[in-house]
């Protein structure tokens, strides 16, 4: 008679290869979220522009300002959230995308 694994064996075998590959990756994401929202809450230009950082969602940044000046501070913040590289730090060799909009008028129509 053979034995059947047991119904949580799968799910332990793939969360222990999860693990050490997720405990390498959130560290260092959680740096360069860090380094681009000081980009974006130091920026002068955004300063400028009148928009200010809300708050940070994970991997997403929520800014509030004119609708006026809302295509050249995205464009801004792209920029910031792109290379947010300080202190001396050199950039890395894979490009950081950045995918957003400045189309919405409320967080309700943005999700």
């Amino acid at each position: 008679a053979t034995s059947a694994a047991p119904p949580w064996m799968g799910v332990l075998m793939l969360a222990r290869s999860e693990c050490p590959i997720s405990f390498l990756f959130r560290p260092v994401a959680s740096d360069v979220a860090m380094m681009a929202m000081n980009k974006i809450n130091y920026n002068e230009k955004l300063k400028r522009l009148g928009w200010i950082l809300l708050m940070q969602i994970h991997d997403e940044v929520i800014l509030e300002g004119p609708e006026e000046t809302a295509e050249e501070a995205f464009a801004e913040v792209v920029q910031c959230m792109q290379e947010p590289w300080v202190l001396g730090l050199e950039k890395t060799s894979v490009p950081l995308l950045v995918d957003g909009s400045c189309v919405h008028k409320t967080w309700y129509e943005a999700k």
